[in-house]
């Protein structure tokens, strides 16, 4: 069974191998487009951290209600379930041709 298949049929979790930095990764969606910072919204490292802030200190409950593993050292693991579990839409890529 490929990955495809596994997140077609039941829940996959993505343990990663070293801890995604979360600071990093708030910092890489404020700097999207999409995320719609502005510099009178304050500077994106301060932004960040304040992200990073408020993960850590709700980490209980992402991982109750998300199965988002996170620490103060980052990202942890995340819990796939089948994209139609969730309100927003996500690639999959598949090798099946």
């Amino acid at each position: 069974m490929n990955y495809c298949d596994t997140i077609e049929v039941a829940c996959a979790v993505v343990t990663m191998q070293e801890s995604a930095s979360l600071h990093e990764l708030a910092v890489l969606a404020l700097d999207s487009a999409d995320s719609g910072w502005s510099p009178s919204d304050g500077p994106k490292p301060e932004l960040a951290q304040f992200a990073v802030d408020l993960l850590v200190s709700k980490a209980d409950m992402l991982a109750d209600y998300f199965s988002l593993q996170i620490s103060k050292v980052g990202l942890l693991s995340v819990s796939l379930s089948h994209s139609d579990c969730f309100p927003w839409e996500f690639p999959v890529r598949s090798s099946r041709g």
